[in-house]
């Protein structure tokens, strides 16, 4: 009577497996500690100075470090902005001080551009189909530059929204600063999100 053999497995097909999957676990773990080195070198204590508040930085660069890149493979560049908007409000719960909606949203949008020009990231996570939807990381340089740069263009004091400071900032005068910025960048012709390097 004739037993059925089991399949032969092919051990090198089996070994180039593991070793794939090996590649892909070395991958993740590599692109973990580079969020970790983006989340690091962006959010310094100069970023967040005079805030009254301590361990921001820190609470800051472990929520930027830790939060899932990968969901935005899926999202258009049109839904960025709701995306942004809930990690805003996420870390504002992180740090749970207070109304320090300008400063978590500066962290956020910081944290965003540099992980898109990290080029580990950006490949890893299709960044780059984003680069025109990232805003701008607002402080008082940026805001009064944009401002006064949209004043000779011919936009009325009335037209303009009013800056303070990054703690004062609200989600209103942020959009508008960013559309403002945003026409700012198209005129030169580069991302929105960039804009602060070259004003």
């Amino acid at each position: 009577m004739n037993r059925s053999s089991s399949p032969e497995v092919d051990s090198s097909k089996l070994a180039r497996s593991y070793e794939k999957g090996a590649r892909v676990m070395q991958d993740q773990a590599y692109l973990r500690k580079m969020q970790r080195y983006v989340a690091e070198v962006a959010i310094t204590p100069s970023v967040l100075r005079n805030l009254g508040a301590k361990g921001l930085v820190s609470r800051a660069q472990n929520f930027l470090a830790d939060f899932n890149l990968k969901t935005l493979s899926a999202i258009s560049p049109s839904a960025y902005s709701g995306w942004l908007n809930q990690k805003t409000e996420d870390l504002l719960k992180e740090w749970a001080v207070g109304d320090l909606w300008g400063p978590a949203r500066k962290s956020v949008n910081i944290f965003m551009v540099m992980a898109s020009l990290n080029r580990f990231l950006c490949a890893a996570y299709a960044l780059d189909r984003l680069e025109d939807a990232f805003e701008v990381p607002l402080d008082n340089y940026v805001a009064k530059t944009v401002l006064a740069r949209a004043k000779k263009k011919g936009l009325s004091h009335d037209e303009l929204p009013r800056w303070s400071t990054i703690k004062q900032l609200d989600p209103k005068t942020s959009e508008r600063l960013q559309e403002v910025a945003a026409a700012m960048a198209k005129e030169w012709e580069i991302p929105r999100g960039r804009l602060d390097v070259v004003i």
